[in-house]
Formats: structure tokens, C-alpha cells, sequence
């Protein structure tokens, strides 16, 4: 229901975001667009992903050709700097410990759940029918920050 309302969102007013974020050099509208546009960026890596894998079972088939644009050197550096990057920063924010060096391993599959979630928020965006979700735990911020 969340990526639904979520995708509905972005559809109606994502244009408008951006279009206030340039015209007007409004960071908050921008900020806005970023966050709205966080479905569609996912779907467009799903896709680029499959494109990807298609090249392993599709060889001679250019159907990804980004790949040809840097040698391999500098893709192996980017997704270097790309694997990288968090940990570094936590690195330097003096904050690792056992549960952030798990997080990294951990996360990629988290993002991974979101496929179907994205995708039947997408694809039930124009749905208007709400089922009321009711809240039956009463649990303090104490407790939370235990866990």
C-alpha cells in the first residue's frame, strides 16, 4: 500500500517537483523529486540488471552497450569506488562495529525483497481502494533503539 500511494505520488507530481526544483532553485522540491523518484530508479536498475544478465546468456546480442563505454579497468574501479564508498564512510565516522559490518553484507538481499513490493506498487498506482491497517502494538522509541 505504501509504494502504491508512493508511485501514485510521483506519477502526479514528480514533473512539477523538478520543474519547481529548476525554475525556482528550490531544495526542497528537489529533495522531494529525489525521493519520489526512487520507484522508477529501481525499476530502471531492475531493467539494467536484466540487460546485464542477458549478455551472459545472449553474447553476440548487443543488447546492453554501456559496457563498451570505459575498458574494464575503469568499470572495476567504479564498482570499487561503489563497494566501497559505505563502508569508508562509516569508517571515518568512527561508528563500525559488528552490526554495521553485517548491514553490509545483509543489504543487498533487503533491496532485493523490494522487487515485488516496487513492482505491485507500480503496477496498482491508479488504485484508489485503501484497506485501513490497524496498529495493535504500542512500543516506545526505548524499545526500538534496543532492538
Amino acid at each position: 500500500r505504501w509504494m502504491q500511494g508512493h508511485t501514485d505520488c510521483a506519477i502526479r507530481y514528480l514533473p512539477k517537483l523538478f520543474k519547481k526544483a529548476f525554475k525556482e532553485a528550490d531544495l526542497k522540491a528537489f529533495d522531494c523529486a529525489i525521493y519520489l523518484f526512487q520507484p522508477i530508479r529501481f525499476i530502471c536498475f531492475g531493467l539494467a540488471m536484466l540487460f546485464s544478465w542477458s549478455e551472459v546468456v545472449y553474447p553476440a546480442a548487443p543488447f546492453y552497450i554501456i559496457g563498451y563505454a570505459f575498458t574494464n579497468e575503469v568499470w572495476s574501479v567504479i564498482v570499487l569506488v561503489q563497494l566501497l564508498f559505505g563502508p569508508l564512510v562509516v569508517l571515518f565516522d568512527k561508528k563500525w562495529d559488528m552490526k554495521i559490518i553485517l548491514g553490509f553484507f545483509i543489504y543487498p538481499f533487503y533491496c532485493f525483497t523490494w522487487l515485488p513490493v516496487t513492482i505491485a506498487g507500480i503496477k496498482d498506482a491508479g488504485r484508489k481502494e485503501w484497506i485501513h491497517t490497524r496498529h495493535t502494538r504500542d512500543i516506545s522509541i526505548d524499545e526500538v533503539e534496543r532492538l
